[in-house]
């Protein structure tokens, strides 16, 4: 269990050091980059938040087609994941992981978002699947009253108003919403009237056709 030196003063945070200046006869904190004050109130205090990530944070479970990672302090009570790595959080009873910012500890409670985190949630880093690499497509317009296609992983996708969204080989059907999924990497679109979802296999060429 780690413990915390913190300081209380108009906003508690947590400190690295405290020392005593010689040369100008004052006590310092944070490697003397801050002077204490007679308002300063020092404490010393276990880092509860940390000990409820831990078994949150369950990587043994992570599919052979993903790779995870467990939480890292971003920042002074900040708990998440490096920089090409995303916080996935599922809810108890569901099988979606959703996209989070961050957990957070506020006075010793684990916090995610505005609301205090369900101890019965699990939580991953995954580094995402991205679609334009796992499996690329391409957009080669056929005539010359037609757009190409730039894949965007993190996007919806739609052609502009005056086009329309077209499969090389399956002209004249309805199609619409080009997506990424960021948890398998495959792309799918909405077909017909009915707007049902299809996987797209790499490979496929997409375009925007003159309508």
């Amino acid at each position: 269990m780690k413990i915390q030196m913190r300081i209380a003063s108009s906003q508690e945070s947590v400190v690295a050091n405290v020392e005593c200046d010689l040369r100008n006869v004052k006590y310092v904190y944070n490697n003397k980059h801050n002077s204490v004050t007679e308002s300063d109130v020092f404490s010393c205090r276990y880092d509860e938040c940390k000990d409820e990530l831990t078994p949150i944070f369950e990587i043994e479970s992570c599919p052979a087609n993903e790779l995870c990672e467990k939480f890292t302090e971003i920042e002074v009570n900040k708990y998440g994941c490096r920089h090409e790595f995303e916080l996935r959080v599922r809810k108890s009873g569901s099988s979606e992981w959703k996209l989070e910012k961050y957990f957070h500890c506020h006075h010793g409670q684990l916090r995610l978002g505005e609301y205090l985190a369900d101890k019965n949630i699990k939580a991953k880093c995954m580094k995402p699947e991205l679609c334009t690499e796992r499996n690329p497509m391409k957009s080669v317009c056929p005539t010359s009253h037609c757009e190409t296609i730039f894949f965007e992983n993190y996007a919806t996708i739609n052609c502009n108003e005056e086009f329309e969204m077209e499969i090389a080989g399956r002209e004249g059907e309805e199609l619409s919403d080009l997506d990424c999924d960021m948890e398998s990497g495959v792309w799918s679109v909405l077909v017909g009237e009915e707007d049902e979802k299809e996987i797209i296999p790499a490979g496929t060429n997409i375009y925007c056709i003159d309508n």
